[in-house]
């Protein structure tokens, strides 16, 4: 005999289609409480400021434009970050004069780096 289970809005005994322990409501009870996640669970665009209903609370971004807006704000904070150490600065310059001294190399037919 299957176990038996309260809906966790109307009270009502139904048999689980989940896995223990997880929300259960019956059929009708569904889009009611999704109705009452969404109004309960908002959250702020991290990126533009708008506020919308959402299920998961892992959801940062409106659009794949706003996620590279904020990507691209991290890489320059980053960098700003790093360019504020001399001495990071100065390797990665270096680094970079050594990649573009071997890219003009290879083009010009002298081999350069290596492929890895």
């Amino acid at each position: 005999m299957a176990r038996t289970v309260m809906c966790r809005l109307c009270g009502r005994d139904l048999e689980p289609h989940r896995r223990p322990g997880s929300s259960v409501y019956c059929r009708r009870c569904v889009a009611r409480a999704d109705r009452e996640v969404a109004k309960t669970a908002s959250e702020d665009y991290r990126e533009c400021g708008r506020t919308f209903p959402t299920r998961t609370r892992s959801i940062h971004y409106c659009s794949d434009a706003c996620r590279a807006g904020a990507a691209r704000r991290a890489r320059a904070e980053t960098q700003r970050k790093r360019d504020a150490d001399p001495e990071k600065r100065a390797l990665r310059l270096a680094r970079t004069r050594t990649w573009a001294a071997a890219r003009r190399a290879k083009e010009r037919g002298r081999g350069g780096r290596p492929n890895a």
